[in-house]
């Protein structure tokens, strides 16, 4: 999930006032208010730009595109992002970018969801400046997810690895414990299922104490425990009906994680013999793909030359 992030700007613009436009967008996310959200991001944005500030601009974009990837709207949280860096790369020749490798992040994130991790690998430095240690956990953990995708699993390991170290030198334990889950996966993959079942366990147990039943995070972590228990039918079948539950409760009946949720439980199913029950979720998640498929049709591919060209103010 990407984070929405507050950065200092140019004093010239009113910035106590985008700055609550910022914070109001936040505190309604964070209670799955999206509409509300977007109003006062949309107006952040426009007093960024009527500032003039390309800073500002970069972090209400970033903050726009982390709303809509939140909410599944991935065509527009990519044109956000693309936006928010052409706004990081107008600013002043030598001033401070803190935000633009987040935005990195963030874009690369998206296009790992969206089952495109070579997109994802072209698009990430492989080192971060000096001092953005958090931001550099996340790049780490990008990039062990591009080379898991691939199947280079030593290279996915030792990324994973090196993000661990800097999230417990930083005391951030939630994203410590989703890496731990990051590795129990690569484990897995390696065939070192005892080692990968016992990490896997105890990162599940510390996110369910300490994120909200209906966070987003914790389908995708069930989802993770249920691929490392492959071998165990009954295990990880509890974790995919807890994902199923919570990426319905988070994000709705419709949603993409909930097709992912359908898809695995779906296979497991298959594998145990239950036919009958298997294509029903296989058939509902092929037909929330499907509808999907016909939404993302209407939308179009963000270039370069429209990024860098001047936006029309509200």
């Amino acid at each position: 999930m990407s984070a929405l992030f507050v950065a200092a700007v140019s004093a010239a613009m009113p910035f106590l006032l985008w700055e609550a436009r910022l914070a109001e967008a936040s505190r309604h996310a964070a209670r799955a208010g999206h509409r509300t959200a977007e109003t006062a991001l949309t107006r952040a944005l426009a007093l960024a730009e009527h500032s003039g500030s390309h800073s500002a601009v970069a972090v209400t974009r970033n903050n726009l595109g982390s709303l809509y990837q939140d909410a599944e709207r991935y065509a527009q949280a990519e044109q956000q992002y693309r936006r928010s860096l052409a706004a990081w790369d107008a600013a002043r020749a030598g001033a401070p970018r803190p935000g633009r490798l987040r935005t990195l992040n963030n874009l690369a994130t998206l296009y790992i969801a969206l089952g495109q991790p070579e997109r994802a690998a072209r698009l990430l430095p492989q080192s971060a400046p000096a001092g953005e240690e958090a931001d550099l956990a996340r790049l780490l953990a990008n990039l062990g997810a591009c080379a898991f995708a691939r199947r280079r699993y030593p290279d996915a390991q030792s990324f994973f690895a090196r993000s661990l170290a800097v999230t417990e030198r930083l005391g951030l334990p939630v994203e410590s414990a989703v890496t731990r889950l990051n590795l129990a996966v690569v484990a897995a993959a390696s065939g070192k299922r005892g080692l990968a079942e016992e990490q896997a366990a105890a990162s599940i147990i510390f996110l369910e104490a300490n994120l909200s039943p209906s966070d987003p995070l914790l389908a995708q972590a069930h989802l993770s425990a249920a691929e490392v228990l492959a071998t165990r039918p009954a295990e990880a079948e509890r974790h995919l009906r807890q994902a199923l539950t919570v990426a319905e409760r988070s994000l709705g009946p419709d949603s993409d994680a909930t097709a992912r949720a359908l898809a695995a439980y779906a296979a497991l199913l298959k594998r145990t013999k239950r036919k009958h029950e298997a294509n029903l979720m296989a058939r509902r998640a092929a037909e929330i793909r499907r509808s999907t498929a016909r939404h993302n049709a209407t939308r179009h591919t963000i270039d370069w030359s429209e990024l860098s060209a001047p936006t029309n103010r509200p």
